[in-house]
């Protein structure tokens, strides 16, 4: 893999398009997107982010959606950010991985909605 021109703070909405909990959310929200992403470290070989997954905050690589046929995602930054805030963002989301939540926020979300 090349030189990503990703970088740290980077911001990701993606979309399971197999996945049950994924449609409901993104129908919920009224959104092409059902979670995010953050941007962690953009490496030679492999960049590596912070989602939002069905059940809890999770770190995963791009790769994992590049080559997923069933996920389509976009990439956003913001460009009036400093590099060391971005780094900021990075390293502060690290801090919710590993967050639990379940169906009663689908739920709750639902009501909300």
């Amino acid at each position: 893999m090349a030189k990503s021109i990703l970088e740290p703070g980077d911001i990701g909405f993606l979309m399971h398009h197999d996945n049950w909990i994924s449609k409901a959310i993104a129908w919920f929200m009224g959104s092409k997107w059902s979670h995010t992403f953050i941007v962690l470290e953009s490496a030679p070989d492999r960049v590596y982010t912070v989602e939002t997954s069905d059940f809890e905050v999770v770190v995963h690589t791009l790769e994992e959606y590049i080559n997923d046929p069933n996920v389509s995602f976009e990439i956003y930054r913001a460009k009036s950010l400093e590099k060391v805030q971005r780094n900021m963002i990075s390293r502060e989301s690290l801090k919710t991985l590993g967050e639990t939540y379940g169906y009663l926020q689908l739920i709750s979300l639902g009501v909300r909605c």
